[in-house]
């Protein structure tokens, strides 16, 4: 458990207050850090430093870059709810510098969406034919398929692209629900689910994976297909799944195992270069998934990929509570 006095000292500085204000919606890395704090690199470094050391931010690294984020457990304390309070009553001074940072930080933020949009309206219904030296489209669609139920019931595909996988849900499906950013997707979805003939009933909704134009609870399954390296957050897109299934439902995840491909950056709009089994299936339980069965392969490609499902706990499903050397945990 972090050292809450060593966290209070180290939250004890304008600076680094400044610093958590900026992560607290997105991970950023140390270059767009610096451009939201307008300081230097060596300050910055410092800051960050201290922060981390005390449990109060989250560093990754991902390929030639290192990202930060706010540390999970922090979110979850108390402290939390000033610290990410937009409403916080700070001097008139600090309070100045914020606002900066605020529109400094949605700068950055709006041309991380533009750059993704743009690419996908551009690209994405090539996106297959492009990737093909990386990653191998029919393996994991099929292995998606495999992992799926053979009624799935309502399923939703967040980020679904051009629609590839859900041309071929047809006999799997009562009812699809597909969302994505990009209208100009969504129609060359459309076309490509009505080209095969399917009577599924299927709906395109507007919308981004971090925050689901769905109901609570409105589906059976949801896909994520290689749809998670494209978010800057995707633990709020994993709680958003979570969200929208139903109790018992099915999650089911194909994503990149973590590679050091830098180009597929500026060739993909990739946002992660993928992920390390451990930290997804961690994002995954906390998420609140429970039961997760993971396998990975290539097929023809030259990266891995990871294949995850789980299940959002029945409703009404008995919680036991187990001791262990003094401490509980509900499981």
């Amino acid at each position: 458990m972090p050292d809450l006095l060593k966290q209070l000292k180290a939250l004890a500085d304008p600076s680094r207050i400044r610093i958590i204000r900026a992560l607290s919606r997105e991970p950023l890395h140390v270059s767009e850090l610096l451009e939201v704090l307008d300081m230097g690199q060596s300050r910055v470094s410092r800051h960050l430093r201290i922060l981390s050391d005390a449990a109060v931010l989250l560093w990754r690294r991902d390929g030639s870059r290192i990202y930060y984020g706010i540390h999970p457990e922090l979110r979850t304390h108390s402290l939390w709810s000033v610290l990410g309070d937009e409403a916080a009553s700070w001097n008139s001074s600090l309070q100045r510098i914020l606002e900066e940072d605020r529109q400094r930080l949605q700068g950055i933020l709006e041309s991380r969406k533009e750059r993704s949009l743009v690419h996908f309206e551009d690209f994405g219904a090539r996106q297959d034919e492009d990737q093909r030296e990386y990653v191998d489209a029919a393996y994991y669609r099929s292995k998606i398929i495999e992992l799926l139920p053979g009624n799935a019931g309502q399923v939703l595909e967040p980020g679904c692209g051009a629609g590839a996988l859900a041309s071929m849900l047809a006999d799997r499906a009562s009812h699809l629900i597909l969302v994505d950013q990009s209208r100009t997707m969504l129609d060359v979805a459309r076309e490509r689910i009505a080209a095969v003939g399917s009577d599924v009933k299927t709906e395109y909704r507007v919308g981004y994976m971090e925050h689901l134009p769905l109901a609570d609870e409105e589906v059976d399954t949801v896909i994520l297909s290689m749809a998670l390296h494209h978010s800057a957050e995707p633990g709020s897109v994993l709680k958003e799944a979570f969200r929208v299934l139903r109790p018992g439902g099915l999650l089911v995840v194909a994503e990149l195992k973590q590679h050091g491909e830098e180009n597929m950056r500026r060739l993909f709009e990739d946002f992660w270069l993928g992920f390390d089994e451990g930290v997804l299936l961690g994002e995954i339980e906390r998420a609140g998934f429970e039961g997760h069965d993971v396998s990975e392969g290539r097929g023809n490609g030259r990266l891995d990929c990871l294949f995850v499902s789980a299940r959002k706990p029945a409703r009404g499903r008995s919680r036991i509570l187990r001791v262990r050397a003094g401490e509980s945990s509900a499981v």
